[in-house]
């Protein structure tokens, strides 16, 4: 760094977010984004255990968001319209803005 600059790395915090996650996100998404991000159709809604996590992580990837992650800003905002009532396709939108 520069002095009266200062830098920060993410990477870390980035990776261990990632770790945590219940689900193996190996793979890479071209985007983290779906074609019809703002669609909310009718599916089941997520067990008790898995609304949590949802919530979890969703506050997780905002925070991500903000500090390292702007490219998944769009996707990050929906879900956090979802944490109320959390459904099996916003699981999926989750899963994939991780990627």
């Amino acid at each position: 760094t520069q002095p009266g600059q200062a830098k920060m790395d993410m990477t870390r915090s980035v990776c261990n977010v990632l770790d945590e996650f219940p689900e193996d996100i190996k793979k890479i998404a071209p985007a983290p984004a779906s074609e019809n991000p703002f669609n909310a159709n009718k599916s089941p809604l997520l067990n008790e255990d898995k609304k949590e996590t949802f919530r979890a992580f969703v506050a997780k990837n905002l925070f991500m968001t903000e500090q390292a992650r702007p490219g998944t800003m769009t996707a990050v905002a929906f879900s956090c319209t979802r944490v109320e009532t959390p459904m099996q396709e916003d699981w999926i939108k989750s899963v994939r803005s991780m990627k």
